[in-house]
This record gives C-alpha cells, structure tokens and sequence, in this order.
C-alpha cells in the first residue's frame, strides 16, 4: 500500500465527517511515551490534536515508525473544518464498541506493519473501535460513527490506519 493511500485511508476519519452526514523513517523521534497508554490514548490523541492544530499531539497517535502525515496535511484537515464548522470547532468522542483482536488479526496487523513500514515490529494486542465522532462548532454541527484500528506495541497504543 502506498503512502498516498495511507494518507487517504487516514483522511476518511475527517472526510466522513464532513461529506458523510454527519517506511523506514522515524518521523516521530521526538515523541513522548505516555506511560499508562490505554486504547483509547491514540483516539483521545488524535481528536485532541486535529482540534488544536498541534503536531507533536498529531504524531503521538501513530507508531513512532510511520510517516503517516506531516504538519501541512494537519493544517489542511484543520482548514476543511473550518470551513465546514466554522473556526471555534470543538471535537467530541464516545468509544461505542471495541472488539479485540484475534491472534490471526494480531499476524496480519504485523504483516501489514511490515509490508507498509519495511520492520518487523511484534503487535501485543489491538482493537477494532467504533468511535462516535461529534464535531461542533457555530456554523455546523454533525455526529458520525466510525471503525478505527488501535495497536500496541512495545507497551504503548497507537491509531494504525493501514
């Protein structure tokens, strides 16, 4: 899978929002761990970040490793809501549903890891989430239930959206 279809794959989050009613690098180097991640870290990191602009936020979602996405594309997903929503948007989310991975699941996230990022990392668990997404603001408000897949790997979770 390319890195352009990663990106498009990762867009959907927002793209749903809005439209739907409602390798090798290490571009994270300068990632916090965050001791004590859940589940549910990536996606609390993810909304958080999209809302505040901030990139560092941004890239703690994703698995050190990846190069998913770069400042100007947190900029460009800030804007499409801006127009949507307005600038004062706010983003909301309810974990709705989680189903943990089988160890089959657990083999092809690790294939698939390997495949996009040319590493063989050791997935310990993950999930399958539906995360009621609410996104507010003064022009706009909309509600939309997506499916997001969350890793853990070396005792931190990540958002993998591959």
């Amino acid at each position: 899978m390319t890195k352009k279809k990663i990106f498009i794959v990762f867009i959907l989050v927002v793209v749903a929002l809005i439209l739907g009613g409602c390798g090798e690098t290490d571009n994270n180097s300068d990632k916090e761990k965050s001791s004590g991640s859940t589940y549910e870290t990536p996606v609390k990191y993810y909304t958080e970040s999209v809302e505040s602009g901030d990139y560092k936020t941004f890239k703690k979602s994703f698995p050190p490793f990846m190069d998913i996405a770069d400042e100007d594309d947190l900029i460009t997903i800030r804007e499409s809501l801006e127009e949507e929503y307005g600038k004062d948007f706010k983003i909301t989310y309810k974990i709705t549903d989680k189903k943990k991975f089988t160890d089959e699941e657990i083999e092809d996230e690790q294939e698939d890891i390997g495949d996009y990022c040319k590493k063989n990392v050791e997935v310990e668990e993950g999930y399958t989430l539906k995360v009621k997404i609410t996104v507010k603001g003064s022009e706009n408000k909309k509600t939309n239930e997506v499916k997001m897949k969350v890793v853990k790997i070396d005792g931190e979770w990540y958002y993998f959206p591959i």
